[in-house]
């Protein structure tokens, strides 16, 4: 998959709190987890993409072959909406 139709295939980021993402990420064993100095990513077996910028958070759905660097480019480029339930994505 190009990195165009990746980042095509991907929802709208949601914000989401810390204690949501830290939830997730421990919940089950992620799936293609980075960190690198551009942001953390990882991803769950039911779609959904993780990411972590600074004290910025989200989710979003996607492609599991997503690459790490799409996953923050989109994070970073798109502007989140806020979620009133801040609990994990079920």
């Amino acid at each position: 998959m190009t990195a165009a139709r990746a980042r095509d295939a991907l929802s709208d980021p949601v914000e989401i709190t810390a204690r949501a993402w830290h939830h997730a990420l421990n919940a089950a064993p992620p799936t293609d987890h980075r960190n690198d100095s551009f942001g953390e990513s990882f991803k769950t077996t039911s779609g959904t993409i993780y990411v972590r910028i600074n004290e910025r958070h989200v989710r979003f759905t996607g492609d599991a072959t997503t690459p790490h660097h799409t996953c923050i480019r989109h994070a970073l480029s798109t502007p989140a909406r806020t979620r009133s339930n801040e609990g994990p994505q079920r």
